[in-house]
């Protein structure tokens, strides 16, 4: 699954958010995400900008894509209409994921990308409700 940056900006400022689900269960190893080094250049930079601490990229941010999978990004069949998105839909692509979670609402809005689904966090959650109770 590719998880777009929005996930965890939400996840680092409410710690019960669907979004924190997701990625706790990323951290518990439950699920792999799939990451191109554009996205986690961009991660960092969103971190940055909202100061969050070092230690919310040692605890969380490291270890969660420690466990992932690292994409080329190849070009997606579709463009998004924010071309800053452009990246999680690449990714996608190349890394062959099953879902693309975000809570962007260009992205939202195409639903699918190939065989990814695109969802937002809460979605995701009711989809898979077996494994978040």
């Amino acid at each position: 699954m590719v998880l777009d940056i929005n996930l965890f900006v939400a996840a680092f400022w409410n710690r019960g958010s669907a979004s924190a689900r997701i990625i706790n269960a990323c951290l518990r190893g439950e699920l792999i995400p799939i990451y191109t080094d554009e996205v986690l250049r961009g991660l960092s930079a969103i971190l940055r900008n909202i100061k969050a601490p070092v230690s919310y990229r040692e605890t969380i941010i490291d270890p969660l894509f420690s466990r992932g999978i690292r994409a080329e990004a190849r070009p997606a069949p579709v463009k998004s209409e924010d071309p800053e998105d452009q990246i999680f839909l690449d990714c996608a692509v190349g890394g062959e994921a099953d879902y693309l979670i975000t809570s962007d609402k260009h992205l939202l809005r195409l639903r699918q990308v190939n065989e990814t689904v695109i969802l937002t966090p809460s979605q995701y959650i009711r989809r898979e409700t077996d494994r978040f109770g």
